[in-house]
């Protein structure tokens, strides 16, 4: 006979013998649920089926009762066991690392040194890391995606206040394209269902499966893909005396053509007609560190120890001295001399190499001023090492002084000549 238990809805079927048994009691305890259920009435085609000799004693019901809940524990044990290996295949598939799968993402920030070094040195807090789902090494950094969908520009608030920027797909520093969306279909595939943001070529874009697509409609919400540089960022967190020098993305202090650059998503954009964009305070010696991309033909430049008016001279760099940033390889500067090449000490040192990549990718830069002696190592290679001249410059229809190297200090300058040029992770450090 089958039975449905009122309370958990189990379906019980009970051999005649075990409903005989329990005639005589008003109930039993369901082996399930334990809950109690009314003893049927025989079944009287059964009962004539089965001699009265053949009938179990009371004492079967209780046996049945315990074989059920031995076997429900079994089935309970296998079941825990699969999850287990449920959850260790998942974290396999996310990078291998367990704790990220059963752990949320708060206990994971609060274990992870880089992370408390940024909320250590204010750069963000815990309840801001909280709004990202999933937080993963990659590379030198880290790549997270956003809890929730936000409209582009909130999801440029969310990357500044995670210390963060909107992951760029085209970035030089990451592995190639579709290596980059192996990983990330392969890592964030629940989250990649529908298009999330990221930054392609200094646009806004989205991800959509293996596509990136520009968009311009930018009210649209997603979640958005997030990227921690670790390597650079540690240059400001560490206590080795590194400054930003365009903290929270905004342009507080400097002067010059402001209007014609734009700074967004921790990167400063020089627009197609940028001009000089001064520091707001003077540098001596210094270590400057940055990223550069260039656009086809563009054409920007670093003055040092520049004032902030030209006065009698055509441009302000001849107020001091300029470093040459420019697209080499442009038909545009075909005809230009050596000493105005890429990481040129213009009008006066020619680069020993030209170690500068393609325009539209990045390459890394450091200049570094000891007292009067210049370094310039483009792509971890030095291009310029040595002190500076005291003859006149190379061009004297151009530039009819030559270098003042007595005040050894004034402004950092961006000479913006041809654009757009973008820069990113601009660090300094001063020296004694």
């Amino acid at each position: 006979m089958k039975i449905t238990c009122p309370d958990c809805s189990q379906i019980l079927e009970l051999e005649p013998e075990v409903l005989a048994a329990l005639q005589g009691q008003p109930h039993f305890a369901c082996p399930v649920c334990e809950g109690l259920m009314a003893v049927p009435a025989p079944n009287p085609a059964a009962s004539d089926a089965q001699p009265i000799g053949t009938q179990k004693p009371a004492s079967t019901i209780v046996k049945t009762h315990r074989g059920l809940n031995r076997n429900l524990l079994v089935l309970g044990v296998v079941t825990l066991v699969m999850l287990g290996v449920v959850a260790v295949f998942l974290a396999s598939k996310n990078g291998g690392n367990i704790f990220n799968t059963f752990q949320n993402i708060s206990n994971h920030i609060l274990h992870n040194s880089y992370f408390t070094q940024l909320i250590t040195n204010g750069v963000t807090t815990e309840k801001d890391l909280e709004a990202l789902a999933e937080i993963r090494p990659y590379g030198d950094g880290f790549i997270g995606v956003s809890k929730d969908p936000l409209a582009w520009d909130q999801a440029q608030e969310l990357a500044r206040r995670t210390g963060a920027q909107i992951l760029a797909v085209d970035d030089a520093t990451i592995d190639s394209r579709e290596q980059l969306l192996t990983w990330l279909r392969a890592t964030f595939e629940s989250h990649l269902s529908s298009t999330v943001w990221v930054h392609d070529q200094g646009e806004s874009s989205v991800l959509a499966g293996s596509e990136i697509l520009a968009v311009k409609e930018r009210g649209t919400q997603r979640k958005v893909l997030l990227h921690w540089q670790a390597s650079i960022s540690a240059l400001a967190t560490a206590d080795n005396g590194w400054t930003p020098l365009f903290p929270n993305d905004v342009l507080t202090g400097w002067t010059g053509d402001v209007a014609g650059y734009r700074l967004a998503n921790g990167i400063l954009t020089s627009t197609y007609k940028g001009g000089d964009l001064i520091s707001p305070k003077e540098y001596g010696s210094f270590q400057l560190r940055f990223d550069l991309r260039l656009s086809s033909g563009g054409n920007n430049g670093i003055g040092v120890w520049c004032a902030k008016d030209k006065g009698p001279y055509k441009y302000l760099a001849h107020t001091g001295f300029e470093i040459q940033l420019l697209d080499d390889l442009s038909p545009t500067y075909t005809t230009g001399k050596p000493w105005q090449s890429h990481g040129a000490l213009t009008y006066f040192i020619t680069p020993k190499r030209k170690p500068m990549g393609a325009a539209g990718t990045w390459n890394n830069h450091e200049i570094r001023m000891e007292g009067t002696k210049l370094t310039v190592i483009i792509n971890d290679v030095t291009v310029i090492d040595q002190e500076l001249p005291t003859g006149d410059p190379v061009a004297q229809r151009s530039r009819k002084h030559r270098l003042d190297l007595t005040k050894k200090r004034g402004h950092l300058v961006f000479c913006g000549m041809k654009g757009p040029v973008d820069f990113r992770n601009v660090m300094i450090k001063e020296l004694p």
